[in-house]
């Protein structure tokens, strides 16, 4: 055959093989831009996961030392007979201060890995009880201030409880995973 015969047919074929070149190229791309995002998003939910797993954890722990902290003082009181009011004191603030430090442990061992507001409203929270135990250790119990004290300090832990339950619903609500 004739190169004249062959050139037209080359020629012909010069767009469909550049087509397939830049297609070729264009799918590598996608590929690579799908891969970027495949792990993102995995990074993503891992990530959810494990702030997630460490409100459910911290919320538990949150209850329990609002519960702990809330029987230090309550208005109205038992005292069996076979206790003195000493003991029964000592076992509350033990109970108290070991439901405390089941917090402080999950909280602060997991501080980088959840939001700061968050964490700055369980502080204040931590720091609420500890001053509530602390008063009930040492102020004089037959007085009014003592019953307001307590009163006070049991509604900044729940009002501290209703904040930190917002964040983290916030928190949840802005964060979609998908895959």
């Amino acid at each position: 055959m004739e190169k004249s015969f062959w050139i037209p047919i080359l020629v012909s074929l010069l767009p469909l093989a550049v087509s397939l070149l830049v297609n070729f190229i264009q799918n590598r791309k996608i590929l690579k831009l799908q891969t970027e995002a495949n792990r993102k998003n995995l990074i993503h939910k891992v990530q959810f996961e494990k702030e997630f797993n460490i409100y459910t954890e911290l919320w538990a722990k949150l209850i329990d030392l609002r519960n702990a902290t809330a029987t230090l003082r309550p208005i109205m009181d038992f005292v069996p007979e076979n206790k003195t009011e000493e003991e029964i004191k000592t076992e509350r603030l033990q109970e108290q201060w070991r439901k405390s430090i089941l917090l402080i442990e999950t909280f602060e061992k997991n501080s980088p890995f959840y939001s700061i507001s968050i964490y700055n409203e369980i502080k204040t929270l931590i720091n609420t009880s500890h001053f509530e135990a602390i008063e009930y250790k040492y102020q004089e119990r037959n007085n009014k201030e003592y019953w307001q004290k307590a009163e006070e300090n049991i509604n900044k832990i729940v009002n501290a409880m209703d904040k930190i339950s917002n964040l983290i619903r916030e928190r949840i609500e802005v964060v979609e995973v998908t895959g």
